[in-house]
């Protein structure tokens, strides 16, 4: 990226970067294309392509075990804290901000 580039960026985001700035992002940026060019000395030859980043099952002894019947004590405990932490609540239930077509 050139010094040009920089500021008419930080010009549209009503930004004016000094040149201590500019030459910060300047070193940042070749910090990364260098990063990038020791990724590309990697051999993949022998990686197989995922369909998915999760694809690859984990060793499920490192899963926490969920209580999934909680008794009636403790979700009214839960529920508690719940409404205790909550500062909007209408007819026992938390009310939260519509954020879909708001």
């Amino acid at each position: 990226m050139e010094k040009e580039k920089i500021i008419e960026l930080a010009k549209l985001l009503y930004f004016k970067p000094t040149e201590k700035v500019i030459n910060l992002l300047l070193d940042e940026e070749k910090k990364v294309l260098n990063g990038l060019k020791q990724i590309d000395k990697l051999d993949l030859s022998n990686a197989e392509p995922l369909d998915r980043v999760d694809e690859k099952l984990e060793d499920l002894k490192y899963l926490r075990k969920d209580d999934i019947l909680l008794s009636k004590e403790k979700m009214k405990e839960n529920q508690a804290i719940l409404f205790k932490n909550s500062t909007h609540t209408k007819d026992g239930k938390i009310v939260i901000k519509k954020v879909i077509n708001d």
